[in-house]
């Protein structure tokens, strides 16, 4: 990510066209938001060859191929159109699922495909439309080819070389156990012929290396009454999820739960309805305990000169931040980029924040933003909070880390002590062990189940400090909600073991005063050279990073 698998493809399609006088078209699907830096990259690396982009309307893309598709005059009917006028069209999955009756008909010469692990089911529409097609070759794209299971390795080679790669259940019963050194070896073995991979140890030597950062902070007041509410609310779906509970209403609640983790006036009825803004503005920034060491954070960021991005997964979320970042530092001290962005709106946005150095913030989402975007003129990045899927968060950091970075990045990852938060986060650093070490499949129930129980015996058992006694359908949710929880925890620790005494007592609180805050954003022990960093980051760039303990305990 950020090694540029952009520019080896051009250079490849260019040395295909040039040095090896193979005839073209050659079919390169991406995503839409990505579009204007491929058509960018092929003019600078590749610019002999005529790339056409395929997408917009019905009429748009029947013009492209009335006057763009073949050699000689479009108007001459009866003509022999055999040769086709373009090198490269560029185009994205969408389209392919629209038009395939007329791509189909085209004798492609090479297929690449940019965030390849798309095809990782087998039983998608597009892998399965793609294989009706001809090509003489097959590239896919990807810095994160495998993030759930073995399985989804075997359908991308599946797809690149299906007479190797001929049965599932052959290779799922060879390698679903890779209970020894010699299994791993042999699979890697397996794989190498089919893959070309690139660390950034290797080719980012002159860039300085990321250090991430856990942040744990403590649910406030309000923050916990709703976590438990939505806990009791739910009493009897939890009661029954060792029965075959239904798995959506458990990720319902996990939702929910979140919602009050990121800010409680996600739930709908929580926020003040009147009051001064001044008002207003203060209670937003109480009520959630991130948005609390955001604030302070980025007081200090800003002072500091340095250049932030924030990724959330929620849009509501953002437009909380982004009330939040107007009133605090002016609606031209940030840009924001979603999902309902337009193309042409979102790279407007990048060349504001690139150029002008009076932005001091970049809000995204994590899955519409976390690729095809370079933003190596912010150093610090916040993640608020963490994707099921840690390959997409290390995706969202990577628009900072990549060619073209001047300064140390810092990456913060925001995360509720004893939440469902903290499990989520120990699932991620499992699943990212499949980067490493191709793991088994995950017990997505069970996973889904353990998320909702974590840190609720602690969260239960301080209400009862405060409150003196439970009534009785609260009890009996508290004690059969948090049991499982305990024995978790006792096996596992809690989310890093860097804290893994001071966080058990329940009269045990993060405090983020003014000097813990200092230490957290302190970079003069950073690395600045990649063999001077620790972390991991450089060599796996996808390791969770470690739990800040720079905040004090009362």
């Amino acid at each position: 990510m950020g090694l540029g698998k952009t520019v080896s493809a051009c250079a490849f399609l260019s040395s295909l066209c040039c040095e090896f006088k193979i005839n073209l078209p050659c079919l390169v699907l991406v995503p839409l938001s990505t579009m204007p830096n491929w058509m960018a990259e092929f003019a600078s690396w590749a610019p002999h060859l005529n790339v056409v982009e395929y997408h917009g309307s019905a009429r748009a893309r029947s013009t492209i191929r009335q006057y763009e598709w073949h050699e000689g005059d479009a108007t001459q009917i009866g003509k022999s159109k055999k040769s086709h006028k373009f090198n490269v069209l560029l185009t994205t999955y969408e389209m392919v699922l629209v038009d395939a009756t007329y791509l189909r008909s085209v004798p492609w010469e090479v297929l690449i495909v940019d965030e390849g692990h798309r095809l990782k089911n087998s039983s998608s529409k597009l892998f399965n439309l793609l294989n009706t097609f001809s090509f003489q070759h097959r590239v896919l794209l990807t810095g994160t080819p495998l993030q759930n299971n073995i399985g989804e390795m075997y359908n991308l080679l599946n797809f690149l070389q299906p007479a190797s790669f001929p049965s599932l259940a052959s290779f799922e019963e060879k390698f679903n156990e890779l209970a020894t050194a010699e299994k791993v070896e042999e699979l890697k073995k397996l794989v190498a012929p089919h893959m070309l991979r690139r660390l950034k140890k290797d080719a980012m030597k002159n860039i300085p290396p990321k250090t991430e950062r856990m942040v744990p902070v403590e649910l406030t007041s309000i923050q916990a009454e709703y976590y438990r509410a939505m806990l009791t609310k739910n009493y009897q779906v939890l009661r029954n999820t060792g029965k075959g509970g239904a798995h959506q209403s458990l990720l319902n609640i996990v939702m929910q739960l979140r919602k009050v983790c990121n800010h409680p006036y996600l739930i709908p009825g929580t926020e003040p309805e009147s009051g001064s803004p001044e008002f207003l503005h203060e209670m937003r920034i109480k009520a959630s305990a991130k948005l609390a060491l955001l604030h302070s954070m980025l007081k200090v960021l800003h002072s500091d000169g340095h250049r932030v991005l924030i990724f959330s997964q929620m849009t509501k979320l953002l437009d909380i931040l982004e009330d939040y970042l107007t009133l605090e530092f002016g609606h031209k001290a940030f840009e924001r980029v979603d999902g309902s962005v337009s193309v042409a709106e979102r790279q407007a946005a990048i060349t504001r924040f690139n150029q002008d150095k009076t932005r001091f913030v970049f809000l995204l989402s994590t899955r519409s933003c976390g690729l095809g975007i370079n933003l190596a003129t912010a150093d610090t990045v916040i993640i608020y909070d963490s994707d099921f899927n840690p390959h997409a968060d290390i995706q969202a950091m990577n628009r900072a880390h990549r060619i073209g970075q001047s300064n140390r990045l810092l990456v913060y990852r925001l995360v509720v002590r004893a939440s469902v938060e903290e499990r989520i986060l120990q699932l991620a650093k499992k699943k990212l062990m499949l980067d490493q070490l191709f793991v088994n499949k995950s017990e997505s129930q069970k996973e889904v189940e353990d998320i909702i129980r974590w840190g609720t015996e602690e969260l239960f058992r301080n209400n009862d400090e405060v409150n003196g006694k439970d009534n009785d359908e609260a009890s009996g949710a508290k004690h059969d909600v948090s049991d499982i929880e305990v024995k978790h925890r006792r096996k596992t620790g809690g989310l890093g073991d860097v804290y893994e005494d001071k966080c058990i007592g329940s009269s045990t609180k993060l405090i983020w005063d003014e000097n813990a805050i200092m230490r957290l954003l302190d970079r003069s022990s950073l690395p600045t050279t990649v063999a001077e960093s620790t972390d991991g980051d450089l060599d796996n760039d996808d390791m969770l990073g470690t739990m800040d303990s720079c905040a004090n305990f009362e």
